[in-house]
């Protein structure tokens, strides 16, 4: 959701939230549990003589900023605007900071489309992208109100690395600019000011992704990343990059079921986490008051880990179905990196667990909900959202 400051605050003070939320349809998505992402814009090129901020912000600042040909970039070192924009991200912050809906957010205020270069513009334009230092201070609000959300940023900024921050690149498919892309963060680069991006020292941050998403947009019209041809490297590039989710523009268009699907499928498998359980192992038949050790060996086979802190639950349903015994791991799945992962647990059976047999599950729980919130690669998946992974025989 690309949230544009004119839309939202028309008026100083006066927040347009409930026609965002009807905008990007948010109580639909959110009742379907799908997550929410977000970027903030101030400049979003397109017709030429539109403004993306607030006509009365236009007026505070007394028009300091650049107009170009699709549309008016505002001087990103003016105070007023730095104090709006705090005021701006926290009232945001105020509304969904603590909503389970909103996954992540892409830092975006600054430049084209909120990607953090002003490349329509001269470096003499007022408009043009501020220093790293003026950066700096947008970034900080987004840090200071969002403290309970994983944040990404269109470049390795240093300050991107020392927040544990992910990155997005808006130019992902394209050959040439997604490696420069992944070149950049594995290795750093000195910037001499091209492309409208701030003159400075980007550090390396080749372990971002472990910490924080690999996102972005496809760079141009999705079909031509997504045909026979390209779409081993479509893929490859996803893997390098770590990419856990591609918007707004992804394979939207498409009717499901249409001739790219097969791609859109195979694309889909490697984005983000894909857990598989290899091989569980336990001891099957066990007593009353007994403690059953159970060893879980996992695959990740994603190109990046899950970024949220959700239980993993072993539970016993007895011969009706019913879950009768449930208990939460300690287990970490965040640290859950691509390749596989061996856990060892243990189940304490009650002293006054009935005789039979029961099936044991296994499920990632969503804590807002209470119940299984993770789709596992495999088989067995139970009408409650759980999978059944082996038998235990209770007997006294």
């Amino acid at each position: 959701a690309g949230l544009k400051w004119s839309e939202l605050e028309p008026t100083k003070g006066k927040f347009a939230w409930s026609e965002i939320e009807d905008k990007f349809k948010l109580a639909y998505w959110v009742g379907r549990k799908i997550k929410i992402i977000f970027r903030f814009i101030m400049d979003y090129p397109g017709v030429a003589n539109h403004m993306d901020i607030p006509q009365w912000l236009y007026q505070e600042i007394n028009g300091d900023g650049t107009w170009y040909g699709g549309g008016f970039s505002p001087n990103y070192k003016n105070p007023v605007l730095i104090s709006n924009h705090q005021r701006v991200i926290n009232a945001i912050a105020q509304r969904y900071g603590n909503n389970p809906g909103l996954a992540f957010i892409q830092l975006g205020s600054i430049g084209h489309w909120g990607e953090f270069h002003t490349v329509y513009l001269k470096a003499s334009d007022t408009g043009y992208m501020p220093s790293i230092s003026i950066s700096n201070q947008y970034v900080s609000h987004y840090l200071s109100a969002f403290a309970n959300k994983k944040l990404l940023m269109r470049r390795p900024f240093q300050i991107a690395k020392d927040n544990n921050m992910g990155l997005y690149n808006d130019m992902f498919g394209d050959k040439a600019e997604t490696e420069r892309h992944i070149r950049y963060f594995n290795n750093g680069y000195a910037n001499p000011g091209n492309w409208g991006f701030a003159e400075g020292t980007y550090p390396a941050m080749p372990d971002f992704w472990k910490y924080g998403p690999s996102a972005g947009e496809f760079g141009g019209p999705v079909s031509q990343f997504l045909s026979d041809i390209a779409i081993s490297q479509t893929m490859w590039l996803a893997q390098e990059s770590h990419t856990s989710f591609l918007g707004p523009r992804c394979p939207a268009d498409p009717a499901q079921g249409s001739a790219p699907q097969k791609n859109i499928d195979a694309l889909h498998n490697i984005l983000g986490y894909r857990f598989v359980l290899r091989t569980t192992s336990t001891q099957q038949n066990i007593q009353p008051g007994s403690m059953v050790p159970v060893s879980m060996v996992w695959n990740n086979k994603g190109s990046a880990p899950f970024y949220f802190k959700w239980p993993l639950e072993l539970s016993l349903a007895d011969s009706t179905g019913r879950i009768v015994r449930r208990i939460t791991t300690n287990d970490d799945i965040r640290t859950w990196l691509p390749g596989t992962t061996t856990i060892n647990n243990t189940v304490a059976i009650p002293n006054n667990l009935s005789e039979g047999t029961y099936t044991l599950c296994v499920a990632i729980i969503d804590p807002e909900t209470g119940n299984p919130g993770i789709d596992i690669a495999i088989t067995g998946k139970r009408s409650d959202g759980r999978y059944s992974i082996g038998n235990i025989i209770v007997k006294s």
